[in-house]
Formats: structure tokens, sequence, C-alpha cells
């Protein structure tokens, strides 16, 4: 918000599909006094031989945006292109996953300071929070709301073709972050508080909303003052990551997107800083990790188990699998360029980028 990441093996990471059995070793940091050799599980199938896997994975550049622009969060249209948001103007832009081309503004929200978290609730019919998010300080004032963007007319060539709706503004709600659908015939959209450390529920037809879950796990912690933060769905199960706690966590949940059984911590502590992330067709996590001198993207296994960071970029802030049979194996990162600089007086001089990191895994699709 470096240690190098070793394999034993030539193949990548992302041909991996399940943890098993004996083990090959990490390099893990336990606190800031030293460092041990924390064991983790090899995978089945796999002819793990020959020379280690020193280097992380490469993170190629889809888009550099000008400098003082931090792109928070993204969603991926069923025709590829990328849907992006951003915290220093309340933008939602669609990025073309090939690099070609400037981004198109989708919307720019009147009366809203910046645009956080994105889900897709049905084909090209996407939902943002909004909040009034101060960079300085990283404060947020006053509650969020939910908009509904409607991408179904849409075209880049034709201005305002896109369908703008506000759901509702959540009055009691402090700064909403991560969104997720429930799917399926629900109405229902989960929506996290990260100053709260809550998960609403809201009802996209009538803006009705409800506490659906609310727990010691998804509470502020630490000097971020941030909880819960990105959250998504894999089958019944509800995905969360706490950023203060430093904790990817998973829990069944209910039609009402209540929880429904135990919570499981996937995660927890090194490396791991969690803001949103997005996970593989297997249930594997693949974190945007923010914490210092470690900030990538970070592994976390379905099983459970400490985070290896797998690519390096500054400020990573939003995660999602590609969805066309070119990209369903590529995670496109989001990234603000590195946080601390927007607390810095004077102009900005780093930019959010898209990146995209290939990790030869097959993304999840509901």
């Amino acid at each position: 918000m470096v240690s190098p990441m070793r394999l034993l093996g030539i193949i990548p990471l992302v041909t991996i599909l399940h943890l098993i059995g004996s083990s090959w070793a990490v390099p893990w940091e336990q606190d800031s006094a030293h460092q041990d050799q924390t064991q983790a599980k090899t995978l089945e199938g796999s002819q793990l031989t020959g020379s280690n896997l020193t280097a992380p994975l490469p993170a190629r550049i889809v888009y550099d945006f000008p400098q003082g622009t931090w792109i928070e969060n993204i969603a991926v249209r069923q025709n590829g292109q990328l849907v992006v948001t951003e915290i220093t103007k309340p933008r939602v832009y669609q990025v073309d996953p090939s690099g070609s081309g400037k981004p198109v503004l989708i919307h720019e929200f009147q009366g809203e300071k910046s645009i956080l978290g994105i889900t897709e609730g049905a084909k090209d019919v996407f939902y943002v929070a909004s909040g009034d998010f101060i960079l300085k300080g990283f404060q947020i004032l006053g509650p969020g709301s939910i908009y509904k963007v409607d991408l179904r007319q849409f075209s880049p060539n034709k201005k305002d073709s896109a369908k703008i709706s506000k759901v509702t503004t959540v009055k009691q709600s402090k700064f909403l972050n991560g969104v997720a659908f429930l799917g399926g015939k629900s109405n229902l959209l989960l929506a996290a508080d990260s100053a709260a450390g809550i998960i609403y529920s809201v009802n996209v037809d009538n803006g009705d909303t409800q506490v659906a879950i609310n727990n010691s796990l998804l509470q502020p912690f630490g000097p971020t003052g941030t909880g819960v933060n990105g959250i998504k769905l894999y089958n019944n199960f509800l995905y969360f990551a706490n950023t203060g706690q430093q904790t990817v966590v998973k829990v069944p949940i209910n039609g009402k997107g209540e929880a429904s059984g135990d919570f499981t911590t996937l995660s927890k502590g090194g490396i791991l800083q969690p803001d949103d992330f997005a996970l593989d067709a297997q249930g594997d996590v693949y974190a945007a990790t923010g914490l210092t001198n470690q900030e990538g993207l970070a592994f976390v296994p379905r099983e459970g188990g400490p985070a290896i960071r797998i690519a390096g970029a500054a400020g990573p802030t939003g995660a999602a699998f590609g969805r066309t049979k070119e990209d369903r194996d590529v995670v496109y990162l989001t990234t603000s360029g590195g946080g601390n600089a927007y607390q810095a007086d004077g102009p900005v001089t780093v930019s959010g980028k898209v990146l995209k990191i290939n990790v030869d895994r097959i993304g999840y699709s509901r």
C-alpha cells in the first residue's frame, strides 16, 4: 500500500493446479527483525524439476495515465474491454487491453469526488461506489453512493452513450469501497465500508440498504485506518481483503449476502497488505498488495498459507482477470503510481497505470 518469489521448478506459477503433499520453500518475512523459511506445499500434477525460478513475473504496461492520476479499481467487459475507476477525479474509463489508443471517458460523476469499487451486475451493466476521498491524509468525508453504469448501448465514438443512474446514497456509510453483485436472480449488491468495518447489502432496484455482515474480521486496524476493502464472490463464498489487519478471508453466505458459516483466514501478515484482488477458477487469490517495499501482486493459495509476491508494481490498487480466449490467463492490475507521492507538497509526479501480468491460470467466471 521484495523479496523475490522462489518456486522449485521451471514451470510458471500458474500451471500449478493444487497445493498438496511435500513442500517447497519460499522467503517469508515474519517481522522486521528476521526472515524465516516457511514451508508451502507442492502442486498436484506438477513436475518440479530444474533450476529455481527466482524472478517475479513481468508486469507490462497497458496504459500509463497522466501524472497525478490515481486509478483505483477495474472490471472487465465480456467483449474484453477494461473498465477502470479513478479516485483523483470522479471518472470511469474504458481501456483497450491491447494498449492501442487512449482510454475513453465513459462518465464523469457530477457532485462526487472519487469513484472506487466496481462490479458487473448483468452483461455490460456495472455498479460503482463513490466517495468524498481526500488523498492528502487519506481522509474520507461523508457517506458514499452507489451508481449504475449501463454500457449496453455504449459507443466509444458517441459522447454520453452510457446510461448512468444513481441507485442510492448509503447514508450510514463512512467509506464505501469494494463492491460485489450477488448474481443469479438476486438484485442485491454487497458494498464494503472500509472505515466502519461493515458489509452492506443494497437492493439495486429500490436502494434499500441493510447491514449484511458485521464481524471483527472486517474492522479497521493500524495506521491505515482501513478495514474491509476488496470483496469478491466465488460460488457460495464471499472473499474479502482487510488492509489494516493484513488478511484475506472467506466466508460462506446465503441469498441475502449474510454469513452462513465460519470465517476462514486464508493469509495474514508477511508481505500482505491487500487492497482489491482477483480469483482464478480454482479459488486462488491474486491480491494487489501495498506493503512498503513489497508492493505488487501477491498470490494466496486457496487452502491458505503465506502470500507470495509474484509481480512488482508501485501503488497497486485493483486486479481482474481477462475474459477472452486471448487473455483469460492474464491479470490486469491497476495502480496509483505510488500512494505516498500524493501526500507530498507540490505537484504529484507519479501516474496511475493499467498493467498486465500473464499468470498462465484461468480466471474465475460466475
